[in-house]
């Protein structure tokens, strides 16, 4: 676990399209629009807290199973936030949640520093970190360049 990877952070102003196929992804005032093979995941914070936005099932399966068998996960899951339904794992998994849906901000509840920083060792070498800024937070968005 946390595998030393120094992953390109890029700064987005107003919109980011996937350097690969060229789809709109996301702009500053309306968030994600869209979601492409390439995009990995998408991660916020803001006023309201912390939450992925969109995972890729590969990506959201191999977090998942990871972030679960952690000692901090049993720690927390016993004493403070509980466990993960299983609903919400599945969910979270096959990346079937919207940021409306509450289960992207659960996941987040059981740890404390960005994805990639978290488990590098579950992105490839060929990723870039793109960041928007935000008023009162921002956004993350891993795009594997080697996909």
């Amino acid at each position: 676990m946390n595998n030393v990877k120094n992953f390109p952070v890029v700064d987005v102003l107003d919109e980011l399209f996937c350097p690969h196929c060229g789809l709109k992804l996301i702009t500053f005032k309306e968030g994600l629009i869209s979601s492409c093979s390439h995009l990995v995941y998408v991660y916020s914070w803001d006023e309201d807290g912390q939450r992925f936005d969109m995972v890729r099932p590969d990506f959201g399966q191999s977090f998942l199973k990871t972030m679960l068998s952690t000692t901090e996960y049993e720690v927390l899951m016993q004493f403070k936030i509980g466990p993960l339904s299983d609903s919400d794992q599945e969910q979270f998994m096959q990346g079937k949640f919207s940021r409306q849906d509450s289960i992207g901000a659960k996941v987040v509840d059981y740890f404390m520093t960005f994805p990639e920083m978290l488990f590098p060792e579950l992105l490839t070498l060929e990723t870039v970190i793109y960041y928007i800024s935000h008023y009162y937070g921002g956004t993350h968005l891993a795009i594997d360049f080697g996909s």
